[in-house]
């Protein structure tokens, strides 16, 4: 009788792999410690909440400012300040109108990524994959990052991103009004319509964004303040519309033709005494207000 004898069969362990992990959250939250190759301990603090609340926003203008769908518990017009940086650390500071849409999405349906991000903590949402711009702090041995039950992502989502957003999120008529003390100064910043000066400061800038460029001869404009011509304003007739790559509109003043750069442009004055249309915030609430 002939045996053939096989190899013992082995049991060979999966590869260790160096990529960070994807951890699905919970309502319970809690702490995740990252691995960090310098030993320096590195936490992801993540409240307890049912619902991670989503701050999405679209810049003014675009296809994603216009978006609305029945899962949006808030969609309000504002402005948003950017921080800029150059690599010497000189900064300065941007704003531009735009839209933020506020989703409510259960908290099982929100992964994030175990990784370094520094006060940035990668999430995916369905097939939205962005970064919570969350608040962090730490010393040489440790570092960590909160994640509340709000957080805002990037300003600048497409309106397929939204849609998606929409997607992953409940209609907020199913939210029972909440009662968690959290709740309201994460809600405050978005139940409310702007204040006046706030919406006329959104009403300047939008206006500036949706006619610069647009100007036709014929139609006038008026400048800014700080900007005179024979210590005139305006009105002052348009003699030529922007051409491509510049940025300015030519008109007649009481000095000849003159350029008007797009920053020296009264953009509100300029929209009402044309009788264009004035962009006016909008403000849609479908959330039950907080519990006092």
């Amino acid at each position: 009788m002939t045996i053939n004898l096989q190899p013992a069969a082995t049991t060979t362990p999966p590869p260790v792999s160096d990529q960070p992990a994807w951890v699905r959250l919970t309502p319970v939250g809690g702490r995740y410690q990252v691995p960090d190759d310098r030993g320096r301990k590195y936490y992801l603090d993540v409240d307890p909440t049912d619902y991670q609340f989503v701050v999405a926003g679209a810049i003014y203008g675009t296809p994603g400012s216009r978006f609305d769908h029945p899962h949006v518990a808030v969609l309000h017009d504002l402005v948003h300040e950017f921080k800029h940086s150059r690599p010497d650390g000189h900064k300065w500071y941007t704003s531009r109108p735009g839209t933020e849409f506020l989703f409510a999405i259960p908290r099982y349906r929100v992964e994030i990524l175990l990784a370094k991000g520094y006060s940035y903590i990668k999430t995916r949402i369905g097939r939205v994959t962005a970064d919570f711009n969350v608040s962090g702090g730490g010393d040489g041995s440790e570092w960590s990052d909160h994640l509340p039950p709000l957080a805002c992502i990037h300003a600048d989502c497409s309106r397929e991103q939204l849609l998606n957003l929409a997607y992953e999120a409940v209609s907020p008529w199913t939210i029972p009004a909440p009662h968690n003390p959290k709740y309201p100064d994460c809600y405050r910043h978005h139940l409310e319509p702007l204040n006046p000066e706030d919406a006329a400061h959104f009403t300047r800038l939008a206006c500036q964004q949706a006619y610069q460029g647009k100007l036709e001869p014929g139609q006038k404009l008026w400048l800014a303040d700080g900007y005179k011509v024979d210590g005139q304003q305006g009105p002052f007739p348009v003699v030529e519309g922007a051409a491509p790559k510049r940025h300015y509109h030519l008109c007649q003043t009481p000095w000849g033709l003159t350029k008007a750069k797009y920053n020296q442009i009264d953009w509100l004055r300029t929209a009402q005494g044309n009788e264009f249309d004035l962009p006016l915030p909008r403000h849609v609430n479908r959330l039950q207000k907080p519990t006092p």
